[in-house]
């Protein structure tokens, strides 16, 4: 599995980025603070960071504030596209207040479902995220984090260790089962019916609604705490509710005391306030009614002068409007001819992409399904007979040999070898060894090898003729070559009928004869903008009809009321007359008191008095029975006393969980101590990391172990063992690159797969770096490796696929 592209629109401070990956070397150069270490935890995220979102747990919150584009949106994203044995995987994620997830598989089956999605990247991946983590994907900036993380993560070490094919060893003859059991059983006696996931009573069944038998010491203090708690909450919820009914009637008597004073003294006036209250009334509608008749004698005369200037205006309008009619026609003759125009552009475009590609169609060499078939059969056929090759295992040692002539040896599908004394050999099913001398063949079956040997040269020899016919180094480049001619053939093909479509039954000749019937159109507004224009006549229009109907309505309803202008004056008369009347009648009632604006204003106040009144009489008789009630349901038990054993069964509960981490600690150091690793399993990953070692340093440690539990060692020259944390960062570093490419040498195998760097080897002295780009760029040569740097020196000596990424 390797990666081909990664793109995003926003992910924290790298926008609009889409990057193409190859396989083998990819070298990312960019300075400093230019986003490179962020593209690669886009990457991260998008394989192994799910959409949801949960603000409580720490990583969540984390992951939003590092990658949330903020304060320029809320909404980041990224998409992969991975190539699989069998195809590409097309992956995105979006995480943001509406977050999606999406998936489309080789089979162009689309997926939304996340928790499918993970599934098939689980099998796809082959490793879990705690190895794509600490082994894949570590900074340069946190090689000892990366280094610890490597060799002391849970996850990541029974991983590796599952795919070394790690042995679990029994403890012969040690009596640790009735420990186990005791160690067991006082575990269950404490944590029984406790989730310890969640430290919380299991399937949720808290104080509300607990086990009443069948539980272990842990969940019988937790129900204590939590029952004395409830009794404390009960206790303080009945005493602040005896003082709260003591405070309302208190307040409710200094209350009504003032409402009280406050009505008899509105009482003693409430006569001459009743005649106000008819008289206020009156003399509000005498001032509406004056205001509106001086009004109107004011916009009568305005009216009419404003009816003899719309009508003036009405008659321009309507010249004008008939011109720009005219020039709209005309306007219309110059947007068809621009748009033929342009129809003719885009068929002379269309028509030159035609020739261009089908040219390139003719040049190219067809290769079909069949030229496939054939590859694909001849491909499986040398597999079947390498595997029948493989049907056992043969070892050997050459002890003596005193023949004439060199003696070689001929093994499976593999060519003559000379043999020497003491050399060691291993076969997997067929063994010959010659000499002028001796002539002796080996073979774990009856199966005639030589004639399997011969069928798979054969086959080989055919796959390679057919290969060169079509024009291919492999079946993968043959399979490439196909797609593209068909992608080719298709595009072709999508053009001639976007040609028809766009001809619409017409030739370019009879297109090109219809333009020049338009002859010469020039020195006219643009078509939007004379309607334009006609609309804002429209709009004006529309304005002073409305005008007019408003002012001729006034007049005649004017008109209708009064007759005329002195008819209105003799209306204004009559009213003042009423109005001065009223107000002498006014003067001899006892005024309004202080604060008061109107009559109504006193009487509503009145009213509003005498109802509150009522019903704090009615209140402070219930307050009455609900201080009794009060009263007599305040606790037994005080508060002070409860909060006293509320504290003693906080610490017992403390003190029981202490007790049961300390028995799961002892469980689990036991379960360790009886689990050991078989060292054999080892002996190849601590070989490869010895010889790592030795290069990158430069002969300057000359082994180094990797113990069953993945604890390091290293060795000098002089066979002194180096503590880990004594040695140098640039050491450091080539000891954490030396274990990855070990762990990846034995963990893929022949599964292609990604190794991501980001600048290892900028702690490297020359020759020191020089040894690893060395090992790197052989590594690159069976796995894709991606690569940040923002030294052009090391991109040089790394070379292979070049991007380079700017700031912003």
């Amino acid at each position: 599995m390797i990666i081909k592209n990664y793109n995003c629109q926003r992910f924290a401070g790298i926008k609009d980025k889409n990057i193409d990956f190859k396989d083998g070397m990819n070298v990312i150069l960019g300075k400093n603070e230019s986003g490179k270490s962020t593209l690669i935890e886009g990457i991260h995220a998008v394989l192994f960071k799910s959409i949801k979102n949960d603000r409580r747990l720490t990583a969540d919150s984390e992951f939003q504030r590092k990658f949330r584009p903020l304060p320029d949106g809320d909404v980041f994203d990224g998409e992969l596209v991975l190539i699989g044995d069998n195809g590409e995987y097309r992956i995105s994620r979006v995480w943001s207040g509406e977050p999606s997830i999406q998936m489309i598989t080789p089979q162009n089956d689309k997926i939304v479902n996340e928790g499918t999605i993970d599934e098939i990247l689980q099998q796809i991946l082959l490793f879990g995220e705690g190895t794509y983590s600490n082994i894949l994907f570590s900074k340069q900036d946190q090689i000892r984090e990366a280094l610890h993380n490597m060799t002391g993560d849970i996850e990541t070490v029974n991983e590796v260790s599952t795919l070394l094919q790690r042995a679990v060893m029994e403890m012969d003859g040690v009596p640790i089962d009735e420990l186990e059991s005791r160690i067991d059983t006082e575990i269950e006696g404490l944590l029984k019916r406790w989730d310890r996931e969640k430290n919380y009573p299991e399937n949720n069944r808290g104080i509300h609604n607990p086990y009443k038998t069948g539980i272990g010491e842990v969940l019988a203090s937790y129900y204590k705490k939590e029952g004395l708690r409830l009794e404390m909450e009960e206790a303080l919820a009945r005493q602040l509710n005896f003082d709260e009914i003591c405070s309302s009637l208190k307040d409710l008597e200094k209350e009504y005391s003032e409402k009280k004073d406050e009505l008899q003294a509105m009482e003693e006036i409430e006569e001459d306030v009743t005649a106000r209250l008819q008289m206020e009334p009156l003399l509000g509608q005498y001032e509406k009614d004056l205001g509106l008749l001086m009004k109107i004698n004011i916009e009568w005369p305005k009216n009419e002068e404003k009816l003899e200037q719309i009508e003036k205006a009405l008659k321009t309008m309507g010249e004008e409007y008939n011109k720009l009619e005219e020039e709209k026609i005309r306007a219309a003759r110059i947007q068809e001819k621009e748009a033929l125009q342009k129809r003719i552009g885009r068929l002379i475009e269309l028509q030159g992409r035609i020739e261009v590609k089908q040219k390139e169609l003719e040049s190219t060499k067809e290769i079909t399904p069949e030229d496939m078939d054939k590859l694909e059969e001849y491909q499986r056929e040398m597999h079947s007979l390498a595997a029948k090759m493989q049907a056992g295992t043969m070892f050997g040692q050459l002890i003596h040999y005193s023949g004439e002539g060199d003696l070689y040896m001929i093994k499976d599908l593999e060519e003559p070898v000379l043999l020497e004394e003491g050399t060691e050999f291993k076969a997997d099913a067929f063994l010959r060894l010659e000499s002028d001398t001796i002539s002796l063949e080996i073979k774990t079956g009856e199966t005639d090898f030589n004639e399997l040997r011969n069928q798979y040269e054969n086959n080989k020899r055919d796959m390679e003729k057919t290969l060169l016919e079509l024009g291919a180094a492999g079946i993968k480049e043959a399979r490439s070559k196909k797609e593209s001619r068909d992608h080719l053939s298709r595009e072709l093909s999508l053009e001639k009928k976007q040609l028809m479509d766009l001809l619409e039954g017409d030739t370019l000749k009879d297109l090109e004869e219809e333009l020049q019937g338009y002859g010469e159109l020039s020195g006219v507004r643009k078509l939007p903008a004379i309607e334009a224009a006609i609309k804002d006549i429209d709009k004006e229009k529309i304005e002073l009809l409305a005008a007019k109907i408003n002012a001729e309505n006034s007049i005649a309803e004017w008109s209708k009321e009064y007759g005329n202008l002195e008819g209105l004056l003799d209306k204004i008369v009559e009213v003042k007359m009423a109005q001065k009347q009223s107000i002498e009648k006014l003067s001899g009632l006892a005024p309004l008191p202080e604060g008061y604006e109107s009559a109504v204003q006193f009487r509503r106040r009145l009213g509003e008095l005498r109802q509150a009144s009522g019903e704090m009489q009615a209140l402070f008789l219930k307050l009455k029975e609900d201080y009794y009630k009060s009263e007599s349901a305040l606790p037994i038990t005080p508060y002070e006393e409860l909060e006293k054993e509320m504290q003693q069964a906080e610490e017992d509960f403390v003190h029981k969980m202490a007790q049961a981490k300390k028995l799961l600690k002892i469980k689990e150091v036991f379960r360790e101590t009886r689990q050991a690793i078989d060292e054999d399993s080892f002996k190849p990953l601590a070989g490869a990391f010895s010889r790592y070692v030795k290069l990158l340093t430069r002969g300057s440690f000359k082994s180094g172990e990797v113990e069953n539990d993945f604890a390091l060692r290293l060795a000098k020259n002089n066979d002194t063992e180096i503590p880990m944390d004594l040695l140098s960062t640039g050491t450091y570093g080539s000891v954490a690159l030396a274990l990855r490419l070990a762990i990846l040498e034995h963990i893929l195998g022949d599964h292609k797969g990604f190794m991501i760097l980001d600048d290892c080897l900028v702690d490297l002295d020359p020759d020191r770096k020089k040894s690893a780009a060395d090992l790197i760029k052989d590594f690159a040569v069976r796995h894709q490796v991606i690569f940040t740097t923002c030294d052009p020196e090391t991109a040089e000596l790394l070379g292979g696929n070049l991007i380079q990424i700017q700031a912003g």
